[in-house]
């Protein structure tokens, strides 16, 4: 290529983040050039835009079809009630807190509402006792053996949901005593259940001097946000 054929001109056409290079000898070419392909961009991105839009506007006709479906799946999603006075206060109680928490803006905003949250559950319940109250199980695991299960039941109520559970190891559990052994009564009433059951079940928390209630969670956000009680279970029966 000659020196005089080298091109003289370079646009830099930027569109959505990336710029396209255009060279040219001729500068009045090099600018209608670069007219020209600006246009068509915008020309090819508006009816892009305008056939997205389009596509995602349900027919009038179906309209209503699309409305129903959703809440017939709304409906249709299994949910766990519960029904005793006081597990639903609780429920909303610890929801309220959840909301606190996650709108708080600092570190110590939050802490704050640790605090709240423990002083709560460790007034609301007297005794650490509770009664008739409902969910779902949703592990079953035994040790070695079978001498120990641990069991987990999840207890939902206006979309928050709580877990209630025995510590997982002996390790953990040595404390607690809240495993469920060999040979007790609760051991052979759950024998007959499985996981995925919805059950009524009574039992004691395990109190813990900074928590109020001792939990599985270890992380401040996490014991407020989604609580893991652990529990020492007195009775469990199918719902």
């Amino acid at each position: 290529m000659n020196p005089e054929e080298i091109p003289k001109w370079k646009y830099f056409i930027p569109f959505y983040g990336i710029y396209i290079t255009y060279k040219s000898s001729e500068p009045s070419k090099g600018k209608w050039w670069a007219v020209s392909i600006i246009m068509t961009l915008i020309a090819i991105s508006v009816i892009g835009g305008r056939d997205k839009k389009e596509k995602n506007i349900p027919q009038s006709a179906g309209n209503n079809d699309i409305i129903e479906n959703s809440d017939a799946d709304k409906s249709s999603k299994p949910q766990t009630s519960i029904g005793q006075p006081d597990q639903i206060q609780f429920h909303r109680n610890l929801k309220e807190l959840k909301s606190k928490y996650n709108n708080a803006e600092t570190e110590m905003a939050k802490s704050a509402v640790y605090r709240e949250f423990a002083s709560f559950v460790r007034k609301y319940l007297p005794g650490m006792t509770i009664k008739d109250w409902e969910g779902k199980i949703d592990t079953i695991r035994t040790d070695e053996g079978g001498e120990k299960v641990y069991l987990s039941i999840e207890s939902e109520f206006e979309d928050f949901e709580i877990t209630v559970e025995t510590h997982n190891n002996s390790l953990s559990d040595y404390s607690a005593g809240s495993m469920i052994k060999l040979n007790t009564p609760v051991y052979k009433q759950l024998e007959s259940l499985k996981e995925g059951d919805n059950v009524v079940f009574s039992g004691r928390f395990v109190s813990d001097s900074k928590r109020g209630i001792e939990q599985s969670s270890i992380l401040e956000s996490s014991i407020v946000t989604s609580p893991e009680f652990i529990i020492r279970f007195g009775s469990i029966a199918k719902k």
